[in-house]
């Protein structure tokens, strides 16, 4: 059952989509990890947020663009 505090967690504006997505897909962070840490001219944001889209993940471009920046990839 989830807790309040994980309701709560999840829905936070300020945390990283990209995070709260590989957080609870611990079994592919790894990879994903991997090629985010591509330059962006190898792997770009789009590519990444169709990849997602694919997956049943709406994220945006300007989010994906800012997990690379704040995580130093």
């Amino acid at each position: 059952m989830t807790t309040l505090h994980d309701e709560l967690a999840d829905g936070s504006p300020a945390a990283c989509k990209l995070c709260n997505f590989l957080g609870h897909n611990p079994e592919v962070a790894e990879e994903w990890a991997r090629e985010l840490a591509l330059p962006v001219t190898l792997v770009g944001n789009t590519s990444v947020v169709l990849a997602l889209k694919r997956r049943g993940v709406n994220i945006e471009e300007a989010s994906v663009r800012r997990h690379r920046r704040n995580h130093g990839l």
